[in-house]
């Protein structure tokens, strides 16, 4: 088997590289160093996924880079489930529901107000150890995007929303804590 690894083309090693699981691209950067080069060199199968990735997934339109590709991969992924995860009808109180797609599209809304936005991931924060139970030990950091803001009838500007600034934006942390009580997610 291993001749006939050696044997393939650039081509469909470049094929195999791109399906891998990041945790594959990861071993695969440790054993070889042709592997390591193709795998993070410069133009490399990293770096094209995380551009693709950022390209076609709404809430990536902000990312903010670090060095390391293949951690950029792993939190390219995790955002992507976080958003999956967190997509839903949220009841806020007694007239107020908050919608979130899976794409970070969001409306926040009540008899008197509707708040349109999307929310896209600028960064991912490990937690310290005093945050137990955190869904992958991290939170994720928001900006909170305003496209449309109604208030009694009436459409406001963003200096208008003391919370948002001159661009409608707002920043937030987001993170899933799962219960301490047992049978409850």
């Amino acid at each position: 088997q291993t001749q006939l690894l050696f044997a393939m083309t650039p081509e469909l090693w470049v094929a195999i590289l791109e399906s891998a699981e990041v945790s594959g691209l990861v071993a695969a950067v440790a054993t070889c160093t042709d592997w390591r080069t193709a795998i993070v060199g410069n133009g490399g199968v990293a770096a094209a996924r995380a551009h693709r990735q950022c390209r076609s997934c709404a809430v990536l339109a902000r990312w903010r880079w670090s060095n390391s590709l293949l951690r950029q991969l792993r939190h390219l992924d995790m955002v992507q489930a976080h958003f999956r995860r967190i997509a839903g009808v949220y009841f806020l109180g007694a007239n107020t529901i908050l919608e979130i797609s899976p794409e970070g599209f969001f409306v926040n809304h009540g008899p008197e107000h509707r708040f349109e936005g999307r929310a896209t991931v600028a960064a991912i924060i490990s937690v310290p150890p005093s945050f137990t139970n955190y869904t992958d030990g991290v939170v994720y950091l928001l900006d909170r995007w305003y496209t449309e803001c109604w208030w009694h009838g009436r459409l406001l500007s963003p200096d208008e929303l003391p919370w948002a600034d001159a661009d409608f934006r707002c920043f937030s942390a987001s993170g899933l804590k799962m219960s301490e009580k047992p049978g409850q997610a």
